[in-house]
């Protein structure tokens, strides 16, 4: 008799379900990314002995940092004023 679909019963069936789920739309965000670097960037990487791995990472580790900068300042206030909040509570 059919008792209905298999699901997965181990993490090893998971893992593959999500790469198989994943990988084609990370594929994607990645070549668009290599398509918009410019060419100077990279003959400027090949310049410096760099390779197009390197020259990339560069850029993305630049962006990210100017990326979670305003995000850090953002948690960091709201951390000060949740404190106060709560502390101001608990006194009578």
């Amino acid at each position: 008799m059919w008792d209905g679909p298999a699901w997965p019963e181990s993490g090893q069936d998971m893992v593959v379900l999500y790469t198989s789920m994943n990988l084609p739309l990370a594929v994607w965000m990645m070549r668009s990314l290599l398509l918009e670097v410019p060419r100077e960037v990279l003959e400027a990487g090949e310049v410096d002995d760099a390779g197009l791995v390197s020259s990339i990472l560069a850029r993305l580790c630049a962006a990210a940092t100017l990326v979670s900068l305003p995000v850090l300042i953002a948690g960091w206030v709201a951390r000060i004023k949740l404190v106060r909040g709560l502390s101001m509570g608990a006194v009578k």
